[in-house]
């Protein structure tokens, strides 16, 4: 019957999931019905070297199992172990090396097909050999017998390996304020933040000082003919002109007379010396130069 049903070592090359990897705090668990042809406890295997091998009858009862633990650890690491509910307790294993043997247990495993292998703390490869089963007896079973009486304390054991760490605990109380520390070296500047909205707009600033003169434009067109402006006041009187020629010698006629004459003065003369001009002309007309010819 014996037979190696697990062996996570990757030199044995195992079909999965009764080959690798190695246990790294977790729990599998192996079916004895389910195993496949190439398995060394398939049925096929074991009568190869057992001529009176059988199959395995079911239902199961339980098995007996041997099972060892092979820290992979490449330093001093310790670990533990349990198979199903065999022990109520893990059983503590050390570390020798990696590869090397660090403990084994032989268990009675109440099953009807599963056997549950878990390893907490140090990475370790396992291998689990089945050494027998158990099936129910159908013989009627008798009453159960009087307890015994309690066995003498057995020696102390040998002092086990070091545990793994422990769980960390609570944090405690928070302690008294520290001294203030000295100031550390300053951060990188941090990227740009997005832009903040608008403020409220601020008090009118100074009158800047007054810019270049910019250079001249090209002239523009020619603008609409502008309304007539007021009419200026009158301005100041010219000098007087030049004596003009003589006018011609007053028309006598019945009805001409002195006023009339001067009236037309008043019409024809610009200004007050040529109407002064124009009466005395009029009062004392110019005498009559005659002409005489030499002969």
């Amino acid at each position: 019957m014996p037979c190696r049903l697990v062996d996570t070592r990757a030199a044995e090359n195992l079909e999965a999931p009764y080959s690798g990897p190695a246990f790294v705090n977790e729990t599998r668990t192996y079916s004895v019905s389910g195993i496949g042809k190439t398995n060394p406890c398939a049925l096929e295997n074991r009568s190869a070297v057992d001529g009176d091998a059988r199959a395995l009858p079911q239902p199961l009862a339980g098995l007996s199992v041997l099972v060892k633990v092979y820290n992979a650890e490449t330093s001093p690491v310790a670990g533990a172990f349990g198979v199903a509910t065999a022990s109520a307790t893990p059983t503590w294993f050390g570390w020798y090396g990696p590869g090397v043997p660090a403990k084994q247990q032989d268990a009675i495993v109440l099953t009807k097909d599963e056997i549950s292998v878990a390893v907490m703390g140090a990475k370790a490869d396992v291998t689990v050999d089945l050494l027998g089963y158990f099936v129910d007896d159908p013989a009627v079973s008798g009453p159960a017998g009087p307890q015994g009486e309690k066995g003498d304390t057995g020696a102390a054991g040998v002092a086990g390996a070091t545990g793994p760490q422990g769980p960390e605990g609570p944090a405690g109380p928070q302690g008294v304020k520290g001294d203030t520390g000295a100031a550390g070296a300053a951060g990188a500047i941090g990227p740009q933040g997005p832009e903040g909205s608008a403020g409220p707009q601020g008090a009118k600033g100074d009158t800047g000082a007054a810019g270049a003169t910019g250079p001249q434009g090209p002239q523009g067109l020619k603008g609409d003919t502008g309304a007539t402006g007021a009419t200026g006041p009158q301005g100041p009187q010219g000098i007087q002109g030049p004596a003009g020629p003589p006018g011609p010698a007053p028309a006598v006629s019945p009805d001409c007379t002195l006023l009339e004459q001067i009236k037309s003065c008043l019409t024809t003369s610009n200004g007050f010396a040529p109407f002064s001009d124009c009466v005395l002309s009029l009062v004392c007309p110019p005498p009559q130069v005659r002409t005489v010819k030499e002969r």
